[in-house]
Parts: structure tokens; C-alpha cells; sequence
């Protein structure tokens, strides 16, 4: 057979644009996205819309560091290397302190809007911060199997 389309990852707009330029059937792109990372509005949102290719976002929680746990918490050292990539580019935006006053914004947003953060953290991660081995190949990644624990999560945690 024939490859039909291909789904690229972590690509910016000038490596997303060789690949068109060269005729790849580029149908989709995985870009790390959240309110600290905005990369992609500069103009990989646009270059894609306008070649049809649709945009995947990663990291759209910061690796977890939206979430309310880290509210009034002081700065400690990241501790996985998924910890690490994400405070990285908490640094580079916000800084701690700027995100300690984010943290309560967000809440009373999602507040108003009946929005609410369910933190999977909860769920998968083990005592190290990492996935434990039978959920996952790599420490990062979710088996396809360790979803029933999502779905279980999801009936006994959502909000009616």
C-alpha cells in the first residue's frame, strides 16, 4: 500500500512548510500549547488553517502545574523530566510568582463558568511523579489499557 497522509509532531511553521512545499500530504500537527506556551499564534495556527492541516495540542495544562494543588505552594524543584520541560516554559513566561497569581484567576473563571479541572495526576501518577510501569511503556505515555482507570475516574468525578 501507499501512505495516504501524514501526521507530523513538535513541527514550526518553516519545517511544517518544507514538508508541504516538497507535496507531503500533511494532514495534522501535534504542538505543545497551553497559556504559558502561545508559540503557535505566531504563525503556525494561521500557516496550517490556510493548508488544512489540523493542529493537535499538547501540554495545554502545563504538565499539571495548573492545577489547584499548586495554588499558594512555594517553588520546588521539578522533579521529572515532563516536570522539568514544563517549568522551563513557565519560566520563560509567567515565572512562579506570576503563575501563583494566575492560579487563583483561573479558579474563579472556571468557577463562574461551572468549568472544573479534573486532576488525572491523581490517578496515574505513582509516589516517584512518573506513570507506574504496568500503565505505561515509558514512564510518560498511558497504556491503552490504563483508560478504564480514566473512565472510572471520570463516572465517580464528574460533575452533574
Amino acid at each position: 500500500g501507499k501512505i495516504r497522509n501524514i501526521g507530523m509532531c513538535n513541527m514550526d511553521t518553516a519545517a511544517l512548510k518544507l514538508f508541504v512545499d516538497a507535496g507531503i500530504p500533511v494532514v495534522s500537527n501535534q504542538a505543545q500549547y497551553s497559556l504559558f506556551d502561545r508559540r503557535p499564534e505566531r504563525t503556525l495556527l494561521d500557516y496550517s488553517a490556510e493548508h488544512g492541516i489540523y493542529t493537535f495540542a499538547f501540554g495545554t495544562l502545563a504538565g499539571g502545574f495548573l492545577a489547584e494543588r499548586y495554588m499558594g505552594k512555594e517553588y520546588e524543584a521539578p522533579e521529572t523530566r515532563s516536570q522539568v520541560k514544563y517549568m522551563q516554559i513557565i519560566e520563560d513566561s509567567l515565572g512562579w510568582e506570576g503563575m501563583q497569581e494566575l492560579l487563583p484567576v483561573l479558579k474563579e473563571i472556571a468557577e463562574n463558568e461551572h468549568v472544573y479541572y479534573l486532576d488525572l495526576n491523581e490517578v496515574f501518577t505513582g509516589e516517584d511523579g512518573c506513570l507506574p510501569a504496568e500503565d505505561s511503556f515509558d514512564g510518560i505515555h498511558i497504556r491503552s489499557q490504563a483508560m478504564y482507570k480514566w473512565v472510572d475516574y471520570l463516572k465517580t468525578h464528574a460533575i452533574e
